[in-house]
């Protein structure tokens, strides 16, 4: 029983990743690394610099995951299931599970961010706060960035799919 259900896991799972798989060599260029200057106002507190510092890493390292995963699938994009061998199904399974323990680390980052920005916004003057709204605000356009580009991923080969039925 575990091991039809560990298979059915498993070919749920590799679909999964090879929809989401994509050969476009345009997407798999990376973003440049995102560098926050630390604003005048709050260069004084040492708790700001170190949430700003923290969360620009935690950042970085969430939009490598996502295009390491990108290229790491171009091998097996546009193929089905059945075209791939035990060996591939192996490779996408060591894949998608080093994308899911890198998930898990950045979802830890995600809530510590989360904790240092209450504990920071606490102590800070109208000046300071609204020094880190701006940083915030490049926060969030950083992951809008990321999300953009890779809201398409595996929708080229499914919609040339349904062309081709």
């Amino acid at each position: 029983m575990k091991s039809n259900l560990f298979r059915v896991a498993m070919v749920f799972l590799i679909s999964l990743l090879i929809i989401s798989c994509t050969s476009d060599n345009k997407k798999a260029s990376y973003l440049p690394e995102l560098a926050i200057e630390i604003p005048e106002s709050l260069k004084d507190n040492p708790e700001a610099i170190e949430f700003i510092n923290v969360s620009t890493v935690a950042l970085n390292q969430w939009s490598i995951v996502f295009e390491d995963l990108v290229i790491e699938c171009e091998p097996f994009a546009g193929k089905t299931e059945e075209e791939l061998s035990t060996m591939d199904k192996l490779k996408l399974g060591k894949i998608m599970m080093e994308f899911m323990a890198n998930m898990g680390q950045f979802a830890v980052k995600i809530a510590e961010m989360e904790q240092s920005v209450t504990m920071v916004e606490d102590g800070l003057n109208e000046e300071e706060a609204e020094a880190l709204v701006v940083v915030m605000d490049t926060f969030e356009k950083r992951i809008e960035e990321i999300g953009s580009k890779y809201e398409n991923i595996g929708k080229e080969e499914i919609d040339t799919e349904e062309e081709n039925i």
